[in-house]
C-alpha cells in the first residue's frame, strides 16, 4: 500500500523539476510504498512536452491541467490524485537534502499526534532574490516543503482554490489557519531540501508588477477577511489595511532595507532592477486601491449573508 503521495506543482520549469525530481527518485529508489505525483499548472507546448519526457519514469504520475489555475489548485489536483496516508507538497525548485526519504520515514512514524510536518528549507545562492524563500526554525508553514495526513487534509478542506481568482500569495497560511485548530503541526528540522537560486528575468519581472502587486493585495485581503484574528500571528499588521499601508507608503524602502547595504553593493545591476520593481509595485499598490476597496464591500456583504 502507498504510504507516500509527493505532490509537485509546476509551471514552466521543466529544468528545476528534473533536477529536484531525479533526487527524489534516487532516494526512494524501487520501492512500492511512495508515489510522485508532478501538476503541469498549464504549463506552454514544449515546457508541457518536456513534462512527459521528464516524468515517463516508473512511480511517477503527471496531471496536465489545461490552463494556469495557480498552486492551491494545483495541490489540490495532487492531493485528489493520491492514495498515500501522508501527502508530502513540495515546490519544483527545491532539492532533497541527504537521507531526505529516510528521514521523512521516521519522522512520520514518530509523528504519532500531528497532523502535519514542517520540513526545513535552506537557502541557496547569493542573489538580491536568492534567500527569500527559507524556513530554519518553523512557524511559517510554507507549502515549498511540507507533510501532511490525507485525512486531515480532506477534513480541513484542501487548500481555498479562490485563490485562483486572487494570486498564488497566502495559501498556505490560509490553509495553515484552519487546520492548527484541528491540531499540531511540528517542525523537522532534521528533515530538509534546498531552496534552488531563483531565475530573475529583467523584462517579466518588471511587465509583471502591476498584475503581481494585485494579485498579493487581492490575496492578503482574502486572507484576512477569512481569519480576521489570526492575520495579525502571520504578518507584521493587524489587518489587512496595516499591510496595504505599509506596501503603499514603504514598499520600496522595505525590499531594499531586508536584503542589506552590503548586498546592494555586491549587485548594483540586481539592486537597481530591485528599486525599479518595487517602485512601480509602490506605485501600482494606489492605483489599485479602487479594486481593493470594492472587493472588501462585496466580501463584507458576503459574510453577512453567511451570518444570517
Amino acid at each position: 500500500m502507498t504510504l507516500f503521495s509527493i505532490i509537485i506543482p509546476t509551471y514552466n520549469r521543466p529544468d528545476f523539476l528534473e533536477k529536484n525530481l531525479g533526487e527524489i527518485q534516487r532516494q526512494i529508489g524501487a520501492t512500492d510504498t511512495a508515489e510522485i505525483i508532478v501538476v503541469d499548472d498549464g504549463s506552454g507546448n514544449a515546457h508541457s512536452r518536456a513534462y512527459d519526457r521528464i516524468c515517463s519514469g516508473p512511480g511517477v504520475s503527471l496531471v496536465h491541467h489545461p490552463r494556469n489555475r495557480g498552486m492551491a489548485v494545483a495541490r489540490n489536483t495532487g492531493a485528489r490524485k493520491a492514495k498515500g496516508t501522508w501527502l508530502i507538497f513540495l515546490d519544483d525548485d527545491v532539492y532533497p537534502g541527504k537521507g531526505w526519504f529516510g528521514e521523512l520515514r521516521k519522522k512520520t512514524d514518530g509523528a504519532q499526534k500531528a497532523l502535519g510536518i514542517e520540513g526545513k528549507i535552506v537557502p541557496s545562492g547569493d542573489g538580491l532574490w536568492d534567500q527569500e524563500v527559507q524556513n530554519l526554525t518553523g512557524g511559517l508553514f510554507l507549502t515549498s516543503h511540507i507533510v501532511f495526513r490525507r485525512e486531515v487534509f480532506f477534513a480541513a478542506g484542501g487548500f481555498d482554490e479562490e485563490f485562483e481568482h486572487r494570486g498564488p500569495f497566502a495559501e498556505d497560511h490560509e490553509f495553515a489557519a484552519r487546520i492548527r485548530t484541528m491540531g499540531p503541526v511540528i517542525f523537522a528540522p532534521d528533515l530538509w531540501v534546498t531552496h534552488m537560486p531563483r531565475d530573475i528575468r529583467p523584462f517579466r519581472l518588471l511587465s509583471g508588477a502591476p498584475r503581481r502587486i494585485l494579485g498579493f493585495l487581492r490575496s492578503e485581503q482574502y486572507f484576512c477577511s477569512t481569519h480576521p484574528k489570526d492575520y495579525a500571528r502571520y504578518r507584521h499588521a493587524q489587518s489587512f489595511w496595516g499591510t496595504y499601508r505599509n506596501v503603499a507608503l514603504r514598499h520600496t524602502f522595505s525590499a531594499l532595507h531586508r536584503r542589506g547595504m552590503q548586498a546592494l553593493l555586491w549587485h548594483p545591476a540586481q539592486a537597481l532592477l530591485l528599486a525599479t520593481a518595487s517602485l512601480i509595485e509602490q506605485f501600482m499598490s494606489w492605483l489599485v486601491l479602487p479594486v481593493l476597496i470594492a472587493d472588501n464591500i462585496r466580501q463584507h456583504q458576503s459574510n453577512r449573508k453567511r451570518r444570517r
